[in-house]
């Protein structure tokens, strides 16, 4: 049987790592919209691109 230490933590340091998580957190919602607005820049380039190949005279 494994025996479980057991930390009182402080205050402090539960604020401290509660700030921490808040500025990951915050660092995710960015790169999940930073994903989005370049898939969208992807899409509208390839169609773009399809556009003007469909029109090249031959």
């Amino acid at each position: 049987m494994n025996v479980i230490d057991c930390q009182i933590v402080e205050t402090r340091e539960l604020r401290a790592m509660a700030r921490h998580m808040d500025k990951l957190q915050g660092k995710v919602e960015r790169l999940e919209r930073d994903r989005a607005v370049l898939f969208w820049m992807f899409v509208i380039a390839s169609m773009a691109l399809g556009y003007v190949l469909a029109n090249v005279p031959v």
